[in-house]
């Protein structure tokens, strides 16, 4: 069958418009390679679990990528999938050179190993259609061991010595000495270098990291009282890998926290004696002074029954000085300027009353709401802006973030007075 040279030229621009488009360069490994924070040691390592974390370079014009999990010198036990550049971890629109990452399993089974990783960069806009070329460099990195295991029914109360035993058990391959990691509760812990590090063996103090003996499964301190009251920790499995030394679970153990038992007294009661919020939660009562302490500006208009119950309406009561514009923009519950009762009268009252009052609102839920996000309580303890133009000084602890902690603290140990 003879072909004129016109249908050559159409099967031509057919097949030219099929073929995807070359592309120039490979991509480039970057580091770390997973679930780590740049410029920190043990970036050449991978950890086990849900997945794994690759980067690399993106290559303009790429749209899938073969990525390959391999035991050295073999093939791809991951079964060298492509991968659409719309399943990356979600970042910023994709320029050639920006690092682009994605999450691989498969590692289970290489726990303890050395293994190899490479990218190919593929065009196509389907998976069938899709065509791979350049091939980046061979990468070897150790697959670390997961997280050591605590039980479920370890104490959360620190006992009055405060001499504390932590309990765990080590993963099989564990041949090197565990790291035991203490921390004040309120330490923000999703950023620390210090869990993606080779030997996670810095914290800052009074927070304690400990390498102790090769096997140990428990170990006992006696916490500082710069730890209470409550903490936060955790273990990390380690393993000597060759050519590589010590390295540890970058994924640790589940937090653990421990608390004192009277966690009021330590982290509340310090705000409900302050003179800030006597002063408001008595200038309802019938024997508050103004000008007294604790009392109101000696300028400050008498606060009764009747200024208390219009402080709701607008242009009436305490709202006709104190308007919403001085109140924090944090916290969703707005009750408008007011005193509280006289029954809530702060002044001469006990921790274990003072706790009381504090779970007046009744169930949980609602004491979590009115302490969170209750305005007028923000403003106590992290604004203090007031119709003159100048500013109170604060409650303790001075910080609506540090109060809402105190706050969790104690309704997740159940409200205890």
């Amino acid at each position: 069958m003879r072909v004129s040279s016109a249908g050559v030229f159409c099967i031509l621009l057919v097949l030219v418009a099929w073929i995807s488009p070359a592309l120039a360069t490979a991509p480039t490994p970057v580091r770390p390679l997973t679930n780590g924070i740049p410029g920190v040691p043990g970036s050449d390592a991978i950890s086990p679990g849900d997945g794994a974390m690759v980067s690399f370079t993106h290559v303009a014009g790429a749209t899938f990528y073969r990525i390959c999990l391999a035991d050295p010198g073999g093939a791809c036990f991951n079964g060298n999938p492509l991968v659409s550049v719309n399943q990356r971890v979600q970042g910023p629109p994709l320029t050639q050179g920006l690092t682009i990452s994605f999450i691989v399993t498969g590692l289970e089974a290489r726990i303890g190993q050395s293994i190899d990783w490479r990218v190919r960069a593929c065009t196509g806009q389907t998976a069938t259609t899709a065509q791979c070329q350049e091939l980046s460099e061979n990468q070897t990195v150790i697959v670390l061991l997961p997280p050591a295991v605590i039980p479920e029914n370890v104490s959360q109360i620190i006992p009055v010595n405060q001499s504390v035993t932590f309990q765990w058990t080590n993963h099989p391959l564990a041949n090197a000495p565990p790291q035991l990691i203490v921390l004040p509760d309120w330490t923000n812990t999703r950023l620390q270098p210090i869990f993606t590090s080779a030997n996670p063996t810095t914290v800052v103090a009074p927070g304690l990291s400990i390498a102790l003996q090769p096997n140990t499964t428990s170990h006992t301190i006696t916490l500082s009282d710069a730890l209470k009251p409550a903490i936060k920790w955790a273990v990390a499995n380690c393993r000597n890998y060759p050519n590589k030394g010590r390295r540890c679970s970058q994924l640790l153990t589940p937090w653990k926290k421990m608390r004192v038992a009277n966690i009021f007294m330590f982290q509340l009661a310090f705000t409900f004696n302050e003179r800030r919020c006597q002063s408001c939660h008595a200038a309802a009562a019938t024997n508050f002074q103004i000008g007294a302490i604790p009392g109101l500006p000696a300028n400050h208009a008498a606060v009764n029954a009747t200024m208390n119950n219009q402080s709701t309406q607008n242009n009436q009561g305490c709202r006709s000085c104190h308007t919403d514009a001085l109140l924090p923009t944090l916290g969703n519950i707005n009750p408008g300027w007011h005193a509280p009762p006289a029954s809530m009268d702060f002044r001469g009252k006990s921790i274990g009353q003072l706790c009381q009052m504090a779970r007046a609102p009744g169930s949980p839920s609602a004491v979590f709401r009115h302490l969170m996000n209750d305005k007028l309580i923000l403003w106590a303890v992290g604004d203090g802006r007031v119709p003159n133009g100048t500013t109170l000084s604060l409650a303790s602890p001075s910080s609506i973030e540090e109060w809402r902690h105190a706050v969790v603290l104690w309704i997740e140990a159940g409200m205890p007075c």
